[in-house]
């Protein structure tokens, strides 16, 4: 296909050359000299990422048993970030002190989180990401003094 347009292209080259396809003495013009096109290779442009960040962050309640206990905590968390910004198949990596509910508390918060989604070149893409939930006691009130 590609020699068949090439000759197509010679020969409307020779037809249109000064002076037609015939010389003046009625003998044929030699062909045209054609070069082809060189090619300039462009580097694509590196795509545009942005990550997740935090839209709204998890509501995180303190468990309860943790809160009579006076113990602090902290879960790790992996999840999906959709397109749309929604947690979604999250997973607890780690929950430091277990037994206290924290785990339970961070999975039920990562429902009320919204993430801005990873893009690239200003489409919305899905993610995995890593949080951490952290549980601190409130610091104690100052009494009268």
């Amino acid at each position: 296909m590609r020699v068949k347009s090439q000759s197509l292209v010679l020969t409307a080259l020779i037809l249109l050359a000064p002076g037609g396809a015939w010389a003046q003495s009625g003998e044929l013009e030699p062909p045209a000299v054609v070069t082809p096109p060189s090619l300039v290779l462009v580097a694509p442009r590196p795509a545009m990422i942005t990550n997740p960040r935090w839209g709204q962050p998890p509501r995180l309640i303190y468990p309860e048993a943790a809160l009579s206990g006076n113990v602090e905590g902290a879960v790790v968390m992996a999840c999906r970030v959709r397109g749309d910004g929604r947690f979604q198949d999250c997973e607890v990596v780690s929950e430091t002190p277990s037994g206290y509910g924290f785990a339970a508390a961070a999975m039920e918060g990562s429902r009320t989180a919204r993430v801005h989604p990873r893009t690239v070149d200003g489409l919305a893409v899905d993610a995995r990401a890593t949080w951490t939930a952290r549980f601190r006691l409130p610091s104690p009130m100052p009494g009268p003094q």
